[in-house]
């Protein structure tokens, strides 16, 4: 039977107006003694055998447990009898503990997935003692720790932590796996002994293994007032339980270069690394709603032999740095170190290879996955390189652009953004903000959607390819593929268009294509054809997408209705209509993201005033669904930042 300790022998000095006489581990934390909530986590996970070091009221936390039968565990009581620190109490219990237990503060909500913890001991051979670690937003008055690429803990640096200090953010979150024989290095004469501040560093000083497991679980102590108010109002929110590893997660999987930061190339810019205006009040909007927060980025300085290993963590541990003075954390960070070309001077042989890792490809979202539990259909991928949407896709996450870095003009590789966002701060708001609006006022759309296909027309910019997002990602939430087909991608050459807005597109490769999969009981295929917005050509390449005969299909386009119209499905048509004002303002941002000058883009804004409105009026008539998405972007509160 699982051992596990509670060391519940704290005053409660800091909480003494809240607690009014009664011990520490009896504070009510929404409504429920917080001894309570721990003994019931411990049975859930089948820790039948508790033992609780008691001190101050230690008979009233004894009579409290058994006026509930000791929550149907086997509880030991066992009073310190004199301060002797974390470590001292566990040394002074030795004979009462098992050769394994599980070691908690009895000052500290949790909600962790123990049986995941404790196996992870198990099978780690030789370990004394795990630790879990997890980032939090107040690194620098935290006990830090280092961990090796084993996951071998190297160094604790305790708090106050010298000027200039840049550590990776990983704080000891006092909860404990430990083997019974590390008990051995503990020598109390009558000072406090601390298992962090004592026990630990003795440990790793006489070569110990320790080892560190990384969680992204909630686990924070309520052991004053500002904190325990903290701790109930995320009990409230449901963010602990979101938190926890027990069931699959959502991510936000989070680029580095051109998206959190400027570009560093191959430089280690630590000293000069600044994060992008918005990104640290983002991350923290995305810490608080309970996303698992995985930066993803490729390092191949690192195989071209420019980068050191070394060089690119104190670069991510300057970044986390930054985002803690902000309120901000990441869970995790994954780089690639590889790169497949070989012929540099300097170069590493052992990683100059094809790997899954480097994106586009989508190995570090698949680790990510398997470390965090996380659910990729539900996630988010925020980047600014067609390599980041490229990984998305083949993860399963929804992609956002954003117009910082290389703003998805890269043109390295073919692949389409689910939505767009002028910086990583909008990218925020449109996940937790403008998303679900936009998934309320497109419930008809939604309903539409249970047919084989959806045609979105509506002037340009109007918010097709956003809608087409959303209602492709609630499809695939519901466990229906969905596609989405830009028309765009059929549009002619720019010297070969006519002067209407059909004959902009090759309408009769666009009809081939839909009717080769459209009511086809088996499916098909469709080729995609490549278009170079910048130099509004075609492109040379194909992608080949596959269709089954129960996927979505999602036409979009300025002349989608009138696709429909010719194949005869005005019946599953929508138009989307939107104020002018708004209109001209994302178009000039567009063409301006694009290099325009100002003459091109009044050009454009001619052309649509004088051939697309026009069309868009006539044929947007004939849609059986009208809406408008204006709505979804109204002025809407900014969210306070926490205190």
């Amino acid at each position: 039977m699982r051992q596990a300790v509670i060391l519940a022998g704290g005053k409660g000095t800091r909480l003494a107006t809240i607690l009014r006489g009664r011990p520490k581990p009896l504070v009510e934390i929404g409504g429920r003694p917080l001894l309570e909530i721990q003994l019931e986590l411990l049975r859930r996970f089948q820790f039948g055998k508790v033992l609780l070091l008691v001190n101050y009221r230690a008979q009233e936390i004894e009579e409290f447990c058994r006026s509930k039968n000791n929550f149907g565990l086997d509880i030991d009581f066992l009073d310190d009898g004199v301060p002797r620190g974390t470590a001292g109490a566990l040394h002074h219990a030795m004979d009462r503990l098992a050769d394994r237990f599980l070691v908690l503060y009895g000052d500290t909500l949790l909600e962790v997935d123990l049986e995941r913890f404790w196996a992870h001991h198990e099978g780690r051979t030789g370990a004394r003692m795990t630790l879990l670690v997890h980032p939090n937003d107040h690194p620098e008055d935290s006990d830090l720790v280092e961990i090796d690429e084993f996951g071998w803990v190297k160094k604790v640096h305790p708090y106050p932590h010298p000027p200039g200090a840049c550590w990776p953010n990983l704080v000891n979150a006092a909860l404990y796996v430990m083997e019974r024989e590390a008990l051995e290095a503990v020598h109390f004469e009558g000072d406090p002994v601390d298992v962090a501040k004592h026990l630990l560093p003795s440990l790793i000083l006489e070569g110990a293994k320790i080892g560190g497991y990384r969680s992204p679980e909630f686990i924070k102590d309520a052991g004053t007032p500002a904190r325990l108010l903290k701790v109930e109002r995320a009990l409230a929110s449901g963010l602990v339980g979101r938190m926890s590893l027990v069931a699959p997660q959502p991510a936000v999987f989070l680029d580095r270069d051109g998206t959190l930061i400027e570009d560093l190339g191959h430089a280690t810019g630590e000293p000069d690394l600044h994060l992008f205006e918005g990104v640290g009040a983002g991350i923290e909007r995305l810490n608080e709603a309970g996303y698992r927060t995985v930066v993803v980025t490729n390092q191949p300085g690192i195989a071209k032999g420019i980068l050191k290993i070394s060089e690119v963590e104190k670069v991510h541990s300057r970044m986390e740095w930054l985002l803690a003075r902000e309120g901000a954390y990441v869970d995790r960070i994954y780089f690639c170190p590889h790169h497949p070309e070989r012929g540099f001077e300097g170069e590493i042989p052992e990683l100059k290879v094809k790997c899954d890792c480097r994106k586009p490809g989508a190995g570090l979202l698949l680790k990510a996955q398997q470390d965090l539990n996380i659910d990729l259909r539900a996630s988010w991928f925020i980047g600014d390189s067609t390599a980041d949407l490229g990984a998305a896709k083949v993860a399963g996450a929804a992609s956002i652009i954003v117009e910082t870095g290389k703003r998805g003009l890269d043109g390295l590789f073919d692949f389409d953004p689910d939505f767009s966002a002028r910086d990583f701060s909008d990218a925020v708001q449109l996940m937790l903000d403008i998303y679900p609006r936009i998934r309320e006022i497109a419930r008809p759309a939604m309903e539409m959607a249970s047919g084989a296909s959806i045609f979105l027309g509506g002037a340009s910019r109007s918010g097709k390819s956003t809608l087409a997002g959303v209602i492709a990602r609630e499809s695939r939430l519901g466990g229906r593929r969905a596609h989405i087909f830009s028309l765009d991608r059929w549009l002619q050459d720019g010297d070969e268009r006519g002067s209407g807005v059909v004959e902009r597109f090759r309408v009769d490769e666009i009809l081939e294509a839909l009717c080769g999969v459209l009511g086809k009981q088996d499916g098909g295929v469709i080729e995609i054809p490549a278009y170079d917005r910048l130099r509004r050509r075609r492109g040379t390449g194909r992608r080949v997408v596959e269709v089954f005969f129960d996927d979505l299909l999602i036409v979009e386009g300025v002349i989608a209705i009138e696709v429909a119209r010719r194949m005869k499905r005005l019946g599953q048509t929508i138009n989307l209509r939107t104020a002018e004002s708004g209109r001209k303002t994302r178009i000039r941002r567009e063409y301006l993201r694009r290099g325009a000058d100002s003459d091109e883009i009044r050009q454009v804004l001619e052309v649509r005033d004088t051939e697309e409105l026009e069309f868009l009026d006539r044929v947007g008539a004939l849609a059986s669904i009208q809406l408008s998405l204006d709505p979804a972007y109204q002025p809407m509160e900014v969210p306070e930042r926490k205190s």
